[in-house]
């Protein structure tokens, strides 16, 4: 039996952290520069670097934009991680890692650690090489 190998595409980081306007998780794939700045205006629309409200240039007749955004996080510690973008016949899946959960203490639930909780809201944004095909997520375990 042969041994099926994946087809994955180089990725490149546009950018990524812990502190976007966007707080809740978003799952986006970019193909235009319209929906670029849009996407790029709602990550930054609060911050006060005026830089940053220009997004980086991306030349969409050859790349997409993939991002992917956790939302608020009272932890502190959360990171988005694009692990792989792989293309298959019809489709691409990329696979991501929230790593740093906050773990819940079942006999304790309201308790979510020691200290002031910290808002973060992390985020991971790559270009890839541009498709028509659908695009899906999966978050790794």
């Amino acid at each position: 039996m042969a041994t099926k190998h994946k087809t994955l595409l180089s990725t490149v980081t546009v950018k990524e952290g812990d502190h976007s306007d966007i707080e809740t998780l978003t799952r986006k794939v970019i193909r235009n520069q319209k929906d670029w700045n849009k996407l790029w205006a709602q990550h930054t629309e609060n911050s006060v670097m005026t830089v940053v409200h220009t997004p980086p240039a991306v030349d969409f007749s050859k790349l997409m934009v993939i991002a992917i955004f956790h939302g608020t996080s009272t932890s502190g510690g959360p990171k988005v991680v694009i692990d792989e973008v792989e293309e298959k016949a019809k489709s691409i899946l990329v696979t991501y890692t929230i790593t740093g959960k906050q773990k819940i203490d079942p006999s304790n639930p309201g308790h979510i650690g020691v200290g002031a909780a910290v808002h973060t809201h992390p985020y991971h944004i790559v270009t890839v090489k541009r498709s028509k095909k659908r695009v899906f997520f999966k978050e790794a375990e």
